[in-house]
């Protein structure tokens, strides 16, 4: 007679499966938003220097203070196109990973 097969074993590792996907979307998922608070603080920051940009640009104008300015504005500029692109792969990630989840269930 052969040996009883146990499904609980298999059951588990789908089991756990599916709650190693769920923890790895909360991560991504996190990261996302991380990534979206830091953009939105990006764009506040770059309209503050935008602000300050227009006030040196009025009455006595100090060159050194627009360039800084200047300067300033495209550092931010850069780092808001990065974060920009990291969010546009997340949300490849998060998608791929709910359709993992989905086919895990």
């Amino acid at each position: 007679m052969p040996p009883a097969f146990s499904l609980q074993s298999v059951l588990d590792v789908r089991h756990n499966r599916v709650e190693a996907l769920e923890i790895e979307l909360g991560r991504l998922l996190a990261m996302q938003l991380n990534a979206q608070n830091l953009l939105a603080g990006l764009c506040e920051t770059q309209k503050d220097l935008m602000n300050h940009l227009a006030e040196a640009q009025q009455g006595e104008i100090d060159l050194f203070k627009i360039r800084v300015l200047h300067d300033d504005l495209r550092v931010v500029g850069e780092r808001m196109e990065t974060v920009k692109e990291e969010l546009s792969r997340l949300e490849m990630q998060i998608e791929k990973k709910r359709r993992d989840l989905v086919a895990a269930r």
